[in-house]
């Protein structure tokens, strides 16, 4: 592995550095992070996940492809990076903390300044100047009738093949969450956060399946069991 190949030649440039394995590394990021992948099956042909309906499947739904090989071992995985704990970093720093309030704020003033009566005295928001997505009526809506509340964090997922190589085809499957909540400069910068990672160079045929575990993990963390929703 490349990992182990760069330790190797530092050790020998250097042997008195040491180094961790990389099981080691890994350990000790997730130890300092919380950020430790989640680890799915997944077709070898990226056809599909083996999650929701299909988790207890053996072979793949679209193209008959083994799950197992003959070492009874998965042919393939796919990772997905918890949400939650890379949430909370954000609020663990005075100044991040303070970006993160920005969806609140605007949020606030825009409806404490630009709410009026209608024809029929009952009243609605009317925002001459569209801005921000804040501006939106579905927004708008959702915050006023409840369904986003004050503590919830607003994100927007995408997702598209990566070429991680010049000359070959598409290598994996990202997608990334935007945190909405931080101002517009912010979002698409430094704080766009990797969701999951899909080995491959075909186009997954079932989308669904490779973001249900994504989902599931969402709401768990939107029950407010970190202290926020989303």
């Amino acid at each position: 592995m490349s990992y182990n190949k760069i330790a190797a030649a530092l050790q020998r440039q250097s042997p008195d550095i040491e180094l961790y394995s990389l099981d080691r590394l890994k350990h000790k990021i997730g130890q300092l992070t919380g950020l430790v992948p989640i680890v799915h099956d997944m077709c070898i042909n990226s056809c599909m996940a083996y999650t929701g309906p299909f988790e207890s499947c053996d072979t793949c739904f679209y193209c008959s492809a083994p799950r197992f090989n003959s070492q009874e071992t998965q042919w393939q995985h796919f990772y997905t990076i918890p949400i939650g704990p890379q949430i909370q970093v954000h609020y663990a720093h005075p100044d991040h903390a303070e970006h993160m309030s920005y969806c609140k704020k605007a949020t606030q003033e825009l409806i404490s300044n630009h709410t009026v009566l209608n024809d029929h005295g009952h009243p609605k928001i009317d925002i001459p100047d569209y801005f921000d997505y804040l501006c939106g009526s579905d927004y708008l809506d959702a915050v006023v009738s409840g369904r986003i509340g004050d503590d919830d964090v607003v994100l927007l997922l995408s997702i598209d093949g990566a070429q991680l190589y010049e000359h070959k085809a598409s290598d994996c499957w990202l997608y990334v969450w935007v945190l909405l909540d931080l101002p517009p400069s912010q979002r698409y910068k430094k704080h766009v956060i990797l969701g999951e990672f899909i080995p491959g160079l075909n186009k997954p045929k079932n989308l669904d399946l490779f973001l249900f575990r994504v989902f599931i993990i969402s709401r768990l963390f939107s029950m407010k069991a970190c202290g926020y929703g989303m």
